[in-house]
């Protein structure tokens, strides 16, 4: 059809002109010439409503309306009477409400049919009044080709009178404003688009095409991709606009002189070709039909377009006389929403390409402002909540607007929403998508609260009724909050949709709410969530039974794996999640790389050989699938593995490491594959259940990370890789080794490696090697380094403030020292006493652990009797009130301090006064 089409139009614009006596439109045989009263289409659907800038009146239309009946019906009226009145009409059109709009160009149909019979009499100005009636008034594409047609006819060869540059911009403007149903006429206008170009190109000169040539072309085909469907062969015509006119308006659009030269009409096209060009491309990259350097120029083309559209708009405003354009107007606001929503749409999804799509973020941060405030300013109504839910939604993807901007948006968003919901000519479907909206808005922002205030809004309203999106998107924000309580209240949703009799239901619960659903308790990490996840499960296959549509999916399995994950570590725990993964494995299902992942982690919890095995063995089969698992998921595996406590752990352990790092340098050394802390870690916990000393082994993994991070093969060793080295050594029993490796993360961190920072953690496990040491100075030792990072905490570094196990340490290298005289008795004995004094100084108070070493030490280490009273009786009444007397603290008592344990009531807790045990019960 496309093909029968370009002939005839290009027979039709060729300036030699071949005599035919008729041609085919639409399957129809039509006289060359007739364009009167026995035209076949309707136009109403074509016909272009506006407000009258200028009062007609009804005198005014009735007398060309007689005059022209008149005229008509006589049987030799003159030419010049019927050209004059055509202008006449002509003259009005821009002042006539719809109905007497079409009458008005009827009457000038019937003037032009008048004149059929005397080509030579049809001057110039006649021809040109008809084919803007059909381009500006009722836009009609074949008619005013037609027009152009004859035009062409009458005139042939004479320069002068030929149709000039501007008139065949009208037919090119009928085409572009082509009622959006009109699939045929659009496809004709891309043919005359292309053919309109081609010739432009050849005559050149005065007909040489310009900026508004090229937009009105691009226009033209652009409206072809938009509203045809797919079943068209349309490849020729994606090349053509993408290789040539794209370019050509684009470089029409650098030009300076046409910047200086643009006139409303010009300023107009330019804004719906450059926004259909923007429209385009988004499309064509949602569907990976295009990867080209275009994606990249998307915040540039919208910096350009939004200038234009609001010089248009200002434009506009200023010209009293644009009444009779409400229609192209109203057209152009559309317009300008969809180019606004589709760039939205593309940052949204070129998130991960957000590097790329503009280098500098604070540009693509204003060009979203700006076009929000664009979309603003051209809406007398309020603005629809969608504008303001995709600009948040591209922001926080690519993270190119700070938050007090996103903020600033969804106020905006909140305002208009509030004037959007009492507009009475909302549509309540509309008013239900505009609370949709505003509630995937504050998701996007993760102000989950809000979303949830904004739900029983919704529910309060009575005129508003909620759909099944809206039930999603409250679904998915509680799921999202990952706390049980916010389980609960997903599951007293999805509860009462279920409950509801099917017959009486509104709203039927898809597979995305129950997806969301089991999201929530899964995310909960809540023990209990497995079995409230089960049940939604068999009642999710029940259903299934009868509708196909609720089969389980991935997401359900998920979510099921995930909470089996978090149930207790017995048995029956174990048993759950592996029965899970074999019925999503049996399923059939295809697994993406969420799926793997769920199963990763579930499988890690069960700390057992088998857990690990089949972890390992999904990895291979993810690898063999080609979806390429990344670093993390390997960190899951081999966690399973050190997690199993299997003495071959470590052997598969560091075939893992050398499968991740086979694929970091397959990947192209992408950061997302390359090895990191938490492998090495891994590796390293997996060598303490080795047989043999497994500190040098732990040493050389160490030792390897550090060449391979050298070559950018590994992260350096953080401080937590150094740490699970000095945990190696210390279950050797090699605290020389274990301060060796602290001075080694020291010297590293001083030479540039800031993640290997020495803390807390790494200083208790040091502490605890020299307390369980043989060394006669241990007691010295651990309280001078606690001293020592008392200062430096006081000093600013946060990371040294001692935890809880440096103070265990530290008593406990106090309590189990070889004392060899009273002198260093006592010496122990106030270092014990400086250590709880401390913690109650930083910690905020003496634990029942230390109350019980404290105690052991008084024991041991203090020979006078009357000392040793009066000090326990000082300690013990602190125990008292804080409440940790607990069975363990009254048996150290009984067994080192006797004489102060009989005057209590025995170690039996029940007959201990409550407030001394108060803290122990809690517990």
């Amino acid at each position: 059809m496309i093909a029968s089409k370009a002939t005839r139009i290009q027979r039709i614009l060729s300036r030699k002109w071949i005599h035919s006596t008729s041609f085919v439109a639409k399957g129809e045989q039509r006289s060359n010439l007739c364009f009167g009263a026995t035209l076949q289409y309707s136009l109403q659907s074509y016909v272009r409503p506006f407000t009258t800038a200028v009062a007609v009146t009804e005198q005014q239309f009735t007398q060309l309306e007689q005059a022209s009946r008149a005229l008509l019906q006589k049987s030799s009226g003159t030419f010049t009477e019927a050209k004059e009145l055509i202008q006449k009409w002509h003259a009005l059109l821009s002042t006539l409400d719809t109905e007497r709009l079409e009458s008005a160009v009827e009457r000038l149909q019937d003037l032009y049919q008048s004149l059929q019979g005397n080509d030579s009499n049809i001057d110039c100005a006649s021809f040109r009044c008809l084919l803007q009636a059909y381009s500006r008034f009722q836009p009609y594409g074949p008619q005013a080709l037609a027009i152009l047609e004859a035009w062409n006819h009458v005139w042939m060869g004479d320069m002068e009178r030929s149709p000039t540059l501007a008139d065949y911009h009208s037919v090119l403007e009928a085409y572009a404003m082509a009622s959006k149903d009109s699939t045929d006429i659009m496809l004709e206008g891309s043919q005359v688009a292309l053919e309109v170009l081609q010739r432009l190109d050849q005559w050149g000169f005065t007909m040489q095409p310009n900026l508004l040539s090229h937009s009105l072309a691009v226009c033209c085909i652009s409206n072809v991709f938009f509203h045809v469907d797919n079943s068209q062969d349309l490849r020729s015509l994606h090349q053509a606009f993408q290789n040539k006119y794209v370019k050509r308006l684009l470089g029409a659009l650098e030009d300076p002189t046409n910047d200086v030269a643009m006139n409303q009409e010009t300023r107009h096209w330019a804004t719906m070709a450059l926004g259909s060009v923007i429209r385009y491309f988004a499309i064509m990259d949602g569907n990976g039909s295009v990867d080209n350097p275009e994606r990249m120029a998307y915040a540039g083309w919208m910096q350009q377009w939004i200038s234009l559209s609001r010089d248009y708009w200002m434009q506009l405003n200023d010209d009293t006389e644009a009444g009779f354009y409400e229609q192209r107007i109203q057209r152009w606001k559309e317009h300008v929403d969809m180019t606004a929503l589709s760039f939205f749409k593309q940052v949204e999804k070129a998130s991960s390409l957000s590097d790329r799509l503009h280098d500098n973020r604070t540009v693509l941060s204003r060009i979203l402002d700006d076009t929000l405030l664009l979309i603003e300013k051209i809406n007398a109504k309020p603005l629809h909540t969608e504008h303001y839910y995709r600009a948040i939604k591209a922001a926080k993807r690519t993270r190119c607007v700070d938050e007090n901007a996103v903020i600033n948006w969804a106020e905006r968003m909140r305002a208009n929403h509030t004037a959007f919901a009492t507009d009475e000519s909302i549509q309540p479907p509309e008013q239900t998508k505009a609370w949709n909206c505003l509630m995937m808005a504050y998701h996007e922002m993760g102000n989950h609260d809000e979303v949830l205030r904004l739900w029983q809004d919704l529910n309060r309203s009575s005129h508003v009724r909620k759909d099944s999106i809206s039930f999603a998107i409250i679904l998915k924000s509680l799921a999202k909050q990952g706390t049980f309580k916010a389980a609960q209240k997903a599951h007293a949703i999805w509860k009462k949709m279920v409950s509801i009799d099917t017959a009486k239901r509104y709203i039927h619960p898809t597979s995305v709410h129950y997806a969301h659903v089991m999201s929530a308790w899964s995310n909960s990490r809540d023990p209990r969530a497995h079995t409230f996840c089960q049940d939604i499960m068999d009642h999710l296959l029940e259903e299934s039974v009868h509708d196909p549509n609720l089969e389980p999916g991935l997401a359900h399995y998920t979510s099921l794996i995930g909470s089996h994950g978090w149930s207790r570590g017995d048995f029956e725990s174990k048993r759950r999640v592996f029965k899970a993964i074999n019925d999503l494995v049996k399923s059939g299902l295809t697994l993406d790389m969420q799926a793997y992942q769920a199963c990763f982690a579930a499988l890690t919890r069960t700390q057992s050989t088998d857990g690990a095995a089949v972890a390992q063995q999904l990895l291979w089969q993810s690898i063999k699938q080609g979806l390429q698992p990344d670093a993390r998921c390997f960190q899951a595996v081999l966690r399973a593995w050190a997690e199993s406590k299997d003495p071959q752990a470590f052997n598969n352990c560091e075939k893992l490491i050398v499968e991740l790092e086979s694929s970091y340098l397959a990947s192209g050394k992408q950061s997302s594959f390359r090895p990191n802390s938490h492998c090495y870690v891994s590796m390293i916990m997996a060598t303490m259940y080795t047989a043999g000393n497994c500190g040098p082994t732990a040493e050389s993994i160490l030792n390897r990370m550090v060449n391979a991070a050298k070559q950018n093969m590994a992260d350096e060793p953080d401080k937590a890789v150094y740490s699970s080295v000095m945990k190696a050594y210390a279950h050797d029993g090699s605290e020389t080794d274990v301060e060796r490796i602290y001075q080694r993360m020291e010297k590293a961190f001083a030479d540039g490696n800031y993640k290997a920072t020495p803390d807390s953690r790494s200083c208790a496990i040091l502490l605890h090697a020299w307390a369980k040491s043989e060394d006669p100075e241990k007691a010295f030792r651990t309280r001078q380094m606690l001293v020592d990072m008392f200062k430096a905490y006081e000093s600013g570094n946060v990371d040294m403030m001692p935890n809880i196990q440096c103070y265990n340490a530290t008593l406990n290298s106090c309590a189990f020292s070889d004392s060899k005289n009273e002198e260093q008795n006592t010496e122990i004995v106030r270092l014990a006493l400086e250590t709880i004094t401390d913690m109650e100084k930083y910690h905020g108070e003496i634990t029942e652990y230390a109350f019980r070493q404290i105690f052991h030490i008084l024991g041991r280490f203090v020979a006078d009797k009357a000392d040793r009273l009066d000090l326990t009786a000082t300690l013990f009444q602190k125990c008292c009130q804080s409440g940790y007397v607990s069975e363990h603290v009254m048996r150290v008592i009984k067994s080192r301090i006797p004489e102060f344990y009989s005057k209590l009531p025995g170690d039996n807790i029940a007959r201990l006064p409550s407030q001394w045990t108060r803290r122990v019960v809690s517990q």
